[in-house]
């Protein structure tokens, strides 16, 4: 009974200790930032943004290692991403297409991670809001609001699930605004835009011209511009062209997620497309579209799981 009760002391010493700890205090930081060998472009913005935030909070920079520079030391260590010790440690990786992210606390270690490396920086932002008390009004320093702290603590755990799974904010155009827009929560919807232009071009004119519109006067011959009218999504070869389009584009981008594939900024269809009703006073053909597009990404799929 006796070295149980010891034993609980002990316990009870080591857990008022742990409480006790800061990861910064008396004007120097007991911790530093750990990131990947080999990061991700966005977990390396993530860290270098976490990085900054530190010091321009506490006026002590933190450093800022790489896994394989990290040594054995009484140090928190706040790993940014995807890391070797993430895995090693199994923290629960919030998987998925919505932008997850969490912060995890393990033996010594802070863990901040996305379901992707966009993720991983709304990971970080919300450390800076939760922890570091900043207050992310607009991009940009000045933007921001905080105060000087001479005390960090230990923080929570915390997990984040939008109610959307893509969102995003348009005028995001250099890195300083993408840096505020993740750290406030906004990730990276879908690549999307009128982009049949760049798909259905001068060749498969030449190839077909049945491939695009007919008009009153023939088959609308494609200027390569946005306003082009929209090809023929019926023609017995458009899946084929826009398959192949979608195989380059993610092999030529192999992070994104999505690959732009929308119609032409332009309301002129083939002629023998009618519409399939209305909406805000204008001709709808949404089966006609998603029909497409779902025949493509089903096609997609089959010659992946062939090559597999």
């Amino acid at each position: 009974m006796r070295s149980f009760f010891i034993l609980f002391l002990f316990f009870k010493a080591w857990v008022f200790c742990q409480a006790d700890e800061k990861l910064f205090e008396n004007n120097q930081w007991h911790a530093v930032l750990i990131i990947s060998d080999n990061p991700e472009i966005n977990e390396w913005y993530a860290a270098r943004s976490l990085s900054e935030w530190a010091e321009v909070i506490t006026g002590k920079k933190i450093d800022l290692l790489s896994e394989s520079e990290a040594t054995p030391s009484h140090l928190w260590k706040i790993h940014i991403g995807n890391t070797e010790a993430a895995q090693k440690n199994r923290v629960s990786l919030p998987f998925g297409q919505q932008d997850n992210a969490i912060r995890e606390i393990k033996d010594k270690s802070i863990y901040l991670i996305g379901s992707n490396p966009g993720a991983t920086r709304i990971a970080v932002g919300r450390f800076c809001e939760q922890v570091l008390g900043i207050t992310f009004c607009q991009p940009g320093i000045k933007g921001a609001d905080y105060t000087q702290l001479k005390e960090i603590p230990i923080p929570t755990k915390d997990l984040f699930r939008p109610a959307f799974y893509w969102r995003s904010i348009g005028g995001v155009t250099n890195e300083i605004s993408k840096d505020w827009a993740y750290a406030v929560g906004y990730g990276d919807c879908p690549a999307f835009s009128h982009n049949f232009f760049k798909i259905f071009t001068e060749d498969e004119w030449q190839q077909d011209p049945s491939f695009f519109a007919e008009g009153k006067q023939g088959y609308i011959r494609p200027s390569g511009l946005g306003s082009d009218a929209n090809p023929n999504l019926n023609h017995p070869q458009a899946v084929a062209v826009a398959q192949k389009y979608a195989e380059n584009w993610f092999k030529n981008n192999p992070q994104s997620f999505s690959v732009p594939m929308g119609l032409n900024d332009t309301m002129v269809f083939d002629r023998k497309v009618e519409s399939e009703g209305w909406f805000r006073d204008r001709p709808s053909r949404t089966n006609y579209l998603i029909g497409f597009l779902n025949k493509v990404a089903e096609v997609s799929l089959l010659n992946k799981n062939n090559v597999n």
